[in-house]
C-alpha cells in the first residue's frame, strides 16, 4: 500500500529506531501493542480485547483510532503514536489524526515539540487550519525557541476563536498569561516612576468607596463603548485596564491588556507599555501545577 504520510510514519519509526537509516514500512509490519501501566481492569481488558481483534483484523482502521485513543488515555504516548502512525498508514491522514500523532510524539519526548512534532501539526493545519491542538503545540513549539511573541500571536487568534466553554480555554488562557509575563521578563525594563499608571498606587490604598465604585464602574462603560467606536486608542486601552485593576477585577484586567496586546503586537513601543502595565498592576498569573494540551474537539 502507498504510505500517504510517510514524513511522519516512517520519521516516528527512525526515532524509535535510530540505528535504522532508511525504512520500507508496510501497514502489515505494524504491531498493534500496549503498554502495562493501567491499574483498571476494565479499561486493561478492553485495550487487550482492541490488541486481540487487530491481530485478527489488522484492517480495521476503527479499530486502530481507538486503540491509538486507548494508549493515549493509559499514558502510552510511544504506543499511541506508532498506533498514529499505523493509522495514517493504513487509511488516510486528518488534521485530528495528524494533530493527535504530533501531541503523542511531544508527549513522548516529555513535552518537547519536536520537528517530527511539528511537521505533524503543520500537515494538520494543512488539512484544517482551525485544529485547537495544532495551533496549540505550534505556539508551544514557538515559546520553546525563543519566540515568544509569534507564539501569543497564535494563542491570542486562537483564543478570541474559542468560547469560554471549551475544554481548553482555561488552559489556554494560563498559557497566555505566562507568554505575557515572560514577554515583560524578555524586556526587562526597569520601571520609570515617571511613567507610572494613574491609578496603580491605588491598589495599595483603602478600598473604595461605594461612590467611588460606582464612578470607576461608570468610568469603564464610558471607555468600553468609546473603544467599540475607536478601537486603536492605545490610551483608551491603558485607561481600562488599570480601571479595572483599581476595582479589584484583575480577571477582567487581564481580558482587557490580552486584546490590547493583539491590537498593537508589531508595535514595539506600545507593547513595552503594556507589559509596564502588567507589572505595575500585579497581573501575571502564577505558575500553574500542570501543563496538558487542549483536545481536539
Amino acid at each position: 500500500m502507498v504510505i500517504l504520510f510517510p514524513a511522519v510514519a516512517v520519521g516516528f519509526y527512525l526515532i524509535l529506531n535510530p540505528a535504522q537509516q532508511s525504512v520500507d514500512v508496510e501497514p502489515s509490519t505494524y504491531e498493534p501493542k500496549i503498554c502495562q501501566t493501567t491499574d483498571d481492569p476494565d479499561l486493561r481488558a478492553l485495550a487487550d480485547k482492541l490488541v486481540d481483534a487487530l491481530r485478527e483484523k489488522p484492517g480495521d482502521v476503527k479499530g486502530w483510532e481507538l486503540l491509538a485513543k486507548t494508549n493515549f488515555s493509559l499514558g502510552c504516548y510511544i504506543e499511541s503514536a506508532e498506533t498514529y502512525a499505523a493509522l495514517i498508514d493504513l487509511d488516510k491522514p486528518t488534521g485530528e489524526r495528524l494533530a493527535s500523532l504530533g501531541e503523542a510524539i511531544v508527549l513522548t519526548n516529555d513535552g518537547v515539540v519536536t520537528d517530527w512534532a511539528l511537521a505533524a501539526f503543520n500537515e494538520a493545519l494543512v488539512m484544517d487550519a482551525t485544529s485547537p491542538m495544532a495551533r496549540y503545540y505550534v505556539g508551544l513549539r514557538r515559546i520553546q525557541q525563543g519566540e515568544t511573541r509569534q507564539a501569543l500571536e497564535i494563542w491570542l487568534d486562537l483564543l478570541e476563536e474559542s468560547t469560554k466553554d471549551a475544554p481548553y480555554f482555561a488552559m489556554l488562557d494560563e498559557q497566555i498569561q505566562l507568554g505575557l509575563s515572560q514577554l515583560a521578563a524578555d524586556v526587562n525594563t526597569p520601571l520609570d516612576q515617571d511613567k507610572k499608571s494613574p491609578g496603580s498606587d491605588r491598589l495599595t490604598t483603602d478600598p473604595l468607596s461605594e461612590h467611588e465604585r460606582v464612578s470607576q464602574n461608570n468610568e469603564i462603560d464610558k471607555l468600553i463603548a468609546h473603544l467599540n467606536n475607536e478601537p486603536t486608542n492605545f490610551e483608551g486601552w491603558q485607561r481600562l485596564v488599570q480601571s479595572y485593576a483599581v476595582l479589584g477585577q484583575k480577571e477582567s484586567a487581564r481580558a482587557a491588556l490580552r486584546e490590547a496586546v493583539m491590537l498593537f503586537m508589531t508595535d514595539p513601543q506600545k507593547m513595552q507599555r503594556l507589559m509596564d502595565i502588567s507589572q505595575e498592576l500585579e497581573l501575571q498569573p502564577q505558575l500553574p501545577e500542570v501543563d496538558t494540551a487542549p483536545d481536539s474537539e
